[in-house]
């Protein structure tokens, strides 16, 4: 079992909360891609799960809707919590 950690900081704490919700969708639409180029690795969306904290949620969200809406892959599993 492996992990992956992102490090969004300088998108998350300037100038404002509005602008770090913003930026949410951005990082989850990077995760989603993330998660496309280790499939070669040998690595299958459907065996990750993602896990995100208060804004973190809403980005594990994000990555989910745009892996399976854009690019037709999912994650096994997304957990939120605030």
């Amino acid at each position: 079992m492996g992990n992956i950690t992102i490090d969004w900081e300088p998108l998350a704490t300037l100038p404002c909360y509005a602008t770090a919700y913003l930026n949410t969708w951005h990082v989850g639409q990077c995760l989603a891609i993330l998660a496309i180029s280790l499939i070669p690795l040998g690595i299958d969306p459907n065996s990750v799960h993602v896990i995100g904290f208060s804004l973190g949620a809403h980005i594990a969200g994000f990555a989910g809707s745009h892996l399976k809406n854009t690019l037709g892959y999912s994650f096994s599993r997304i957990t939120g919590e605030y």
